[in-house]
């Protein structure tokens, strides 16, 4: 009976391997970025904006960023947030996007302190008909325009999900706020986890694994007394 439990034990250790190295991961990063030319500055009021635009999957909600670790370094969000589409949450605390519209936003009045940092964790679903989501945050000014950086749309950062491990696109600010620089991008990758999809084949292979363990345990004299 032992040998049994070991054989179904090395099996199911053995699957959840496998289940695991098939399940599509999320991944991460944290951003640092220096906003303290923005402290005082006559361009302000200043919003935050995230974007989550739906490729071509047809508002399929298969993709969520979750925004959170907001550090304002002096600095505070100074109004509630205005949100669009899959969005919700506060960036006082966190958020989330999903891409359950084709457009979906949180955009957020804020006082800047010395830097602004936070962290993303993206899932990588990758859209079938050939146009990925897009990830992107950008600074509005006082006039509700982008500040200007190397990205024509004034966007800092800018993702598009188009593989299991996206590149992070940043963007240095442009023209009166070149001194902002570039974002910081500190970027990782998340433990996979496995997906439902995953677990219920995994239930499945257990049970077949058993199965066969006992068949082979009837039929075999050196197994039959163990």
């Amino acid at each position: 009976m032992i040998r049994l439990q070991l054989t179904v034990l090395r099996s199911f250790v053995f699957l959840v391997f496998l289940a695991c190295a098939g399940a599509r991961a999320d991944i991460s990063f944290h951003v640092d970025m220096d906003t303290s030319i923005l402290q005082g500055n006559a361009g302000g009021p200043y919003q935050l904006v995230f974007q989550l635009i739906d490729g071509s999957g047809g508002n399929d909600a298969n993709n969520s960023a979750v925004l959170s670790g907001f550090n304002f370094a002096g600095g505070a969000v100074s109004a509630p947030p205005s949100l669009s589409g899959g969005a919700s949450g506060n960036l006082a605390t966190s958020a989330t996007l999903t891409d359950s519209s084709f457009f979906n936003a949180i955009v957020q009045a804020f006082t800047p302190g010395g830097h602004l940092r936070f962290d993303v964790t993206l899932g990588t679903a990758i859209d079938a008909g050939g146009t990925p989501d897009e990830f992107s945050f950008a600074i509005l000014d006082g006039q509700g325009n982008e500040l200007p950086t190397a990205d024509p749309a004034g966007a800092f950062i800018v993702l598009d999900l188009d593989s299991e491990q996206p590149r992070v696109q940043t963007f240095a600010a442009a023209g009166g706020y070149s001194a902002m620089g570039t974002p910081i991008v500190t970027f990782d990758v998340a433990p996979a986890v496995p997906e439902p999809g995953s677990l219920a084949l995994l239930a499945v292979g257990l049970g077949a694994v058993a199965l066969f363990t006992l068949r082979r345990r009837r039929h075999d004299p050196a197994l039959a007394g163990s």
